[in-house]
């Protein structure tokens, strides 16, 4: 039954009433910019549409979702020569810096945009690349927002040019025009040594423990450290959890048998009781890392 002004009978009633169809009106306006977001995105430029995968890939990579979304990704760039090129076009850009021979780079990249490309063809390949990427964006949710790179319009519309137009006498200004601002990015900017490439899922798989490697080293110990690694490399996450519990477990268990012997029973019954817990204890990605971390600190406490 719908809901009247002439159904409540409290003010608190109403306020609630109130409350609810707010908070589904702002899920809702959510719901509606992370679409207009996601066909946005879909829309961009080869540029950051690849800039935007390489900062969405760890939370991406953390499931099999995700992985699968990035494998798209990936095999879309191979299975097109106008995509490959478009990869190593700006990757060659994004290597180089102060200290490079800018002129054999802008020539490398004039060669390939003028006799590896078909322009016709590639703007759908880039729409289509787009649509991957808004699906990414939508699979992680809100979240995205905050990893999203900011878009250098300037740079990626002047790859963009010479990518998709062969240059002619009638655009000699345009192109000399998007050259230049590629140059200048080139000679403005430190060479970046350590670089993420769209290769395949194992280079990324390979990229992302480096980095859990220098965010985490120093606040983990060796043992966390080596849990967590086991957990970001793995497609069963579950199974890991259940590995560590049944540890867990087995450890409470044998020192429980311990007091047993001894004759200990209140020792023996409170055991009973955290083997209960961990015994009970679910399942959540949310909280994986941690879940594992204390059940390794409990098993550490009966060894």
């Amino acid at each position: 039954m719908e809901n009247t002004i002439n159904s409540f009978k409290t003010i608190k009633e109403v306020e609630d009433y109130r409350s609810k169809i707010n908070e589904e009106c702002n899920e809702r306006i959510n719901f509606i910019k992370m679409v207009q977001k996601a066909d946005s995105l879909s829309n961009s430029t080869f540029g950051y549409i690849k800039e935007c995968f390489e900062s969405l890939s760890p939370e991406l990579f953390a499931s099999k979702k995700g992985k699968s979304i990035l494998n798209k990704y990936t095999a879309a760039i191979k299975e097109s020569n106008n995509l490959s090129t478009m990869h190593s076009i700006c990757e060659a850009i994004r290597k180089s810096g102060k200290g490079t021979d800018t002129a054999f780079v802008i020539n490398k990249i004039l060669e390939s945009s003028q006799t590896g490309i078909d322009s016709v063809s590639l703007k759908k390949e880039i729409k289509s690349l787009g649509m991957i990427l808004a699906e990414g964006y939508l699979y992680i949710g809100e979240k995205a927002n905050d990893l999203l790179p900011k878009e250098n319009n300037k740079l990626y519309s002047a790859i963009g040019y010479i990518t998709e137009n062969k240059s002619n006498l009638k655009n000699i200004s345009e192109y000399t025009n998007a050259l230049d601002i590629i140059k200048e990015n080139i000679e403005n900017k430190e060479k970046e040594t350590n670089v993420f490439e769209s290769r395949n899922l194992d280079d990324l798989a390979n990229e992302l423990l480096e980095e859990f490697n220098k965010k985490y080293s120093e606040s983990l110990n060796e043992e966390e450290a080596k849990v967590l690694k086991e957990i970001a490399s793995s497609e069963n996450r579950e199974q890991i959890f259940e590995k560590y519990r049944s540890l867990c477990a087995e450890s409470i268990l044998v020192a429980k048998k311990s007091f047993d012997e001894k004759g200990d029973e209140n020792s023996s019954k409170r055991l009973s009781s955290v083997l209960e817990q961990v015994n009970n204890k679910k399942y959540s990605l949310d909280t994986i890392g941690e879940d594992i971390c204390n059940l390794i600190e409990l098993s550490n406490i009966f060894e």
